[in-house]
Parts: structure tokens; C-alpha cells; sequence
């Protein structure tokens, strides 16, 4: 049985909110984060890449629902899908787990909310 990925961003959030808390008293906050952006988004994006490439179903519609679907898990996010199609995914989100995480340790921006 594989963890969420809320599950997994609160494990992830003990080492690098620390980490981050600390780079900013060191280089400053727009630079500290401008780092982590930059380490971060380009393993997030490999990550993404590689969902892409995994998925059978090239449809747009059926591989974000199927992406959604997954950071979904455990209660995350609560959605209503308005559109889906082979070219199309269109939702509202009602309510984030993970916004609202990250707003009770006190760090709002990390959340992308």
C-alpha cells in the first residue's frame, strides 16, 4: 500500500521547512526560495515527465483525472470535475488539505495555493 501524497508532504515538510527556515537567515528570503524552487521544481517536473510517459491513455481529460485522482487520496482535496474529454480537464476544488496544512505550521507560500 503506497502513502498518499499528503501523507508524504507532511513527512517531506519536518526536513524541509527547517531547511528552508534556515537558508533564508543565510542568503535572504528571495533568494533562499528562489533555490528551493529551483531544486524542487525541476525534480517535481522529472516526476510529472515521467507520469506522462507512464501512462497508457495519452488523453489529456483521463491522465489529469487519473493525476488528480492521486494527490486526491486520503481526503486532500475535495473536487467536482466540470469537464473531462480527451482534450480537456476542468475542475473546481472545494477544499485543500494541503493549503490548509501548511497555513497551520505557519507557512502559507509553501502550500502553492
Amino acid at each position: 500500500m503506497s502513502i498518499p501524497v499528503i501523507e508524504q508532504a507532511k513527512i517531506q515538510a519536518q526536513v524541509l521547512i527547517p531547511l528552508i527556515k534556515a537558508m533564508q537567515a543565510e542568503l535572504g528570503e528571495a533568494r533562499a526560495n528562489a533555490l528551493v524552487r529551483k531544486a524542487l521544481g525541476e525534480t517535481y517536473r522529472r516526476y510529472g515527465e515521467e507520469f506522462w510517459r507512464a501512462r497508457r491513455d495519452k488523453g489529456l481529460g483521463n491522465a489529469m483525472a487519473s493525476a488528480f485522482a492521486q494527490f486526491a487520496r486520503g481526503g486532500a482535496i475535495d473536487y467536482r470535475v466540470r469537464e473531462q474529454s480527451d482534450d480537456a480537464y476542468d475542475l473546481d476544488v472545494t477544499a485543500c488539505r494541503y493549503a490548509q496544512f501548511y497555513k497551520e505550521l505557519g507557512e502559507p507560500d509553501l502550500a502553492f495555493s
